[in-house]
């Protein structure tokens, strides 16, 4: 639908945020809450999906900058430099809370029933994407990294959870 915009010269950006983490997002239910309560993770068993995050900081403030620097018709995906598979965030958020790093791994008809259908279509899908064309452009990272974003989100919901 959009390519019918641009093909009629309207200057449209196209930007595709990748999974967007931050103390208000999806990672405080399903990574921080938990372990903080001394529970374990919910993963799904036999999977462990690559994921391409960004800090929702550098996804806000690279949508600001496409505004200006983006070229119409072209799209960007917003996701920081590194992918991570999902047991692996696990592990940085144990340890940005300084607590012990707890997983269970759960079969597909109970994850539905425990996380419901999104979450666990969530939890099998590969997300592997690249930057290199939103770097091209001239964006730079405050948190080029989740390794070096987590533990601004980890200290931003702590924040909240004790206001």
């Amino acid at each position: 639908m959009l390519s019918q915009y641009v093909d009629k010269g309207i200057p449209i950006v196209t930007a595709f945020p990748g999974q967007v983490y931050g103390a208000d997002s999806w990672f405080p239910q399903l990574f921080l809450e938990p372990l903080a309560k001394n529970k374990p993770v919910t993963g799904l068993k036999g999977h462990n999906p690559i994921f391409s995050p960004i800090h929702v900081d550098d996804c806000s403030r690279a949508l600001l900058f496409l505004l200006d620097a983006g070229q119409p018709g072209e799209k960007y995906i917003l996701v920081d430099d590194k992918p991570i598979r999902s047991g692996d965030i696990t592990t940085l958020a144990a340890q940005a809370l300084n607590v012990p790093d707890k997983k269970r791994y759960v079969p597909t008809w109970l994850c539905r029933m425990l996380l419901g259908p999104v979450l666990t279509e969530y939890a099998t899908a590969h997300t592997n994407f690249s930057n290199e064309k939103l770097k091209k452009a001239g964006f730079t990272y405050l948190y080029p990294t989740i390794q070096a974003g987590i533990a601004n989100v980890v200290e931003e919901w702590r924040k909240r959870e004790n206001a």
